[in-house]
């Protein structure tokens, strides 16, 4: 019977230098960034919906004697 020998090469990671450590930190920002202004844009959409369907309401509540915005 025939043996075989299953080698394995451990593998080494390279090193990571600055450069692309501090263009990783950027990317990171840029996207949190992005993240935050699109929730603050779907926030100030809601709360504008939100207003006018209050006025809506308000319009509906006083019939004619509603004032005109």
């Amino acid at each position: 019977m025939a043996s075989t020998a299953t080698h394995t090469k451990k593998a080494t990671v390279p090193t990571r230098n600055n450069e692309n450590a501090s263009f990783s930190a950027v990317l990171t920002r840029l996207v949190r960034d992005r993240q935050e202004v699109r929730q603050d844009v779907e926030h100030d959409a809601e709360a504008q919906r939100e207003q006018v369907q209050q006025r809506q309401n308000d319009q509906d509540a006083f019939g004619p004697h509603a004032e005109s915005y």
